[in-house]
């Protein structure tokens, strides 16, 4: 049978998760990990065609069917196009998602067109919308590749197991993921107080400003009121922990920073507070919950501390905490980094928690 050619900008029935600007583009950019198109389609065959700009190495790209990997692919530089699905049931309706693996950088990936047999049908209104700010762990670094691969390189980041995307889909979730790896809520591992994640919170993907990736749109302001997030969840601290025994970063003024206990540990605090009040102002419904003790417990009392200064302050009773419980050496993926048990152990201490809270 003949394929029809639809562009992805054209194709109401398509959602987009993950953050994007309004202003229209060439395809759809994936700026974010585990951000992805998702669609539900008939049809036996569809092939994919998606631009890729290469920056920094490599990229990957993975695709689900019906909630089960089909499979993961490098991409090539230039316009290329994949086939995603063959020799399925041509009547049968299947649920696609075809996902952005590595974490962002200056690479440039847009899903351009699908060639296909099938129809698109609508998807189901969900209840929730879950977006989650965190570091390489919520950007999926170990989650590919042999434990025994050590090397910082894109292909052993994933979303595939990701503790965030186990959370939306079981609350049958729409979601979002903002993540660095060596970032933090204050400064990143290396006292670059520039790696912040809260200093990017309202744009689309605000570390990112290559000419390529600001023509997509990724400096431009996320319509945050808009968007309909009621479930933000935050796992920042560990980078931070880290920068207290890290190297000492010099700014672009020559001043050097490096931070030190006690004294700075109130740096902490204050931007745990101050993330809050900023995610509350620019969305006045979503419930926050913020994470701690995953990977080290050097921050816990701060971390807290912000969180309840901040709830006693604004009398919000949105605002809540969970303590993540720590996973053992059996659970490691590459890069020294969880693996998918780990991230199942993450994702079931959050649930648990939402129970209780929603």
């Amino acid at each position: 049978m003949e394929l029809t050619k639809y562009l992805c900008t054209e194709v109401p029935e398509i959602r987009v998760q993950g953050r994007v600007s309004k202003r229209r583009t060439r395809g759809i950019p994936l700026f974010w990990t585990g951000s992805a198109i998702e669609f539900n389609i008939t049809g036996s065959e569809i092939w994919l065609e998606y631009t890729c700009e290469h920056h920094n190495g490599p990229s990957f790209m993975r695709v689900e069917i019906d909630g089960f990997d089909m499979y993961r692919f490098m991409l090539e530089d230039g316009t290329h196009k994949a086939c995603i699905m063959k020799g399925f049931g041509i009547e049968d309706v299947k649920n696609v998602r075809i996902y952005r693996e590595t974490q962002a950088s200056s690479t440039v990936i847009t899903l351009d067109a699908l060639y296909t047999d099938g129809e698109f049908k609508q998807l189901p209104d969900r209840k929730y919308k879950i977006e989650v700010f965190g570091d390489s762990v919520t950007s999926g670094e170990g989650l590919a590749g042999a434990v025994c691969l050590k090397h910082w390189i894109p292909a052993v980041f994933s979303c595939r197991g990701n503790y965030a995307l186990r959370v939306a889909n079981a609350l049958d979730a729409d979601w979002s993921i903002v993540s660095q790896s060596g970032w933090g809520v204050f400064t990143d591992w290396r006292n670059n107080r520039n790696n912040a994640i809260p200093r990017y919170y309202d744009y689309v993907c605000g570390p990112i400003k290559s000419e390529e990736q600001t023509v997509l749109g990724s400096q431009d302001i996320f319509d945050i009121e808009n968007d309909k997030t009621n479930i933000t969840i935050i796992n920042l601290g560990g980078n931070d922990n880290s920068a207290f025994g890290g190297e000492t970063w010099v700014d672009e003024n020559g001043v050097s920073h490096k931070m030190s206990r006690p004294d700075d540990l109130y740096l902490i605090v204050d931007a745990v507070y101050n993330f809050c009040a900023n995610i509350r102002k620019r969305n006045k419904n979503t419930l926050i919950l913020w994470c701690y003790n995953m990977l080290t417990d050097g921050l816990n009392d701060q971390i807290i501390e912000g969180v309840e200064k901040y709830i006693n302050d604004s009398a919000d009773g949105k605002v809540f905490t969970v303590c993540i419980p720590r996973a053992d050496d059996s659970m490691k993926g590459s890069r020294n980094h969880p693996g998918t048990k780990a991230h199942k152990l993450y994702a079931d201490a959050i649930l648990k928690r939402l129970e209780e809270i929603l």
